[in-house]
C-alpha cells in the first residue's frame, strides 16, 4: 500500500486527503472486486507514513458498509476519519442506473458534494 503513497512526492507538511466509496466488510475495504486492505496493512503503511515523516495531516472520508471498522485499531498521530456506517452497519447509495445495473453514486459522497457546492 505505501507504494501508491510513495507516488504522491509528500512530506512533512503535506496535508493529505483521501476519499474512498468501495465495498466494505468488517476490517476490510475491497476494490473493484480485486483488490483487498485489511486493516492491519492499512495501521503498517499509516505507521510507515508517521515515521519517514510523509504527512502533516492525513484525513480518510470513507463510504463503505462497515467503514469505522476499517479504523477501530489504529490510533496514529495526525490520522482523521469520516464514514459512512459504523461497525455492523450497511452504506447506502444514492441513485440506481437500471441499464448498467449499479449505483451511480454513494449517498455520503452525494450529500458532502452537495454541502460543499
Amino acid at each position: 500500500m505505501l507504494n501508491h503513497f510513495r507516488k504522491l512526492n509528500t512530506n512533512k507538511n503535506s496535508r493529505i486527503i483521501i476519499s474512498i466509496a468501495a465495498h466494505g466488510g468488517e476490517n476490510f475495504i475491497k476494490f473493484r472486486a480485486k483488490s483487498v486492505v485489511l486493516t492491519e496493512e492499512l495501521n503498517r503503511t499509516l505507521w510507515e507514513m508517521y515515521h519517514k515523516q510523509r504527512y502533516k495531516e492525513i484525513l480518510f472520508i470513507v463510504d463503505t458498509c462497515e467503514g469505522e471498522s476499517l479504523f477501530y485499531d489504529i490510533d496514529i498521530p495526525n490520522v482523521y476519519f469520516v464514514t459512512s456506517s459504523k461497525r455492523d452497519q450497511k452504506a447506502s447509495s444514492y441513485s440506481f442506473d437500471y441499464k448498467f445495473m449499479t449505483p451511480t453514486v454513494d449517498r455520503m459522497h452525494f450529500k458532502l458534494f452537495e454541502y460543499l457546492n
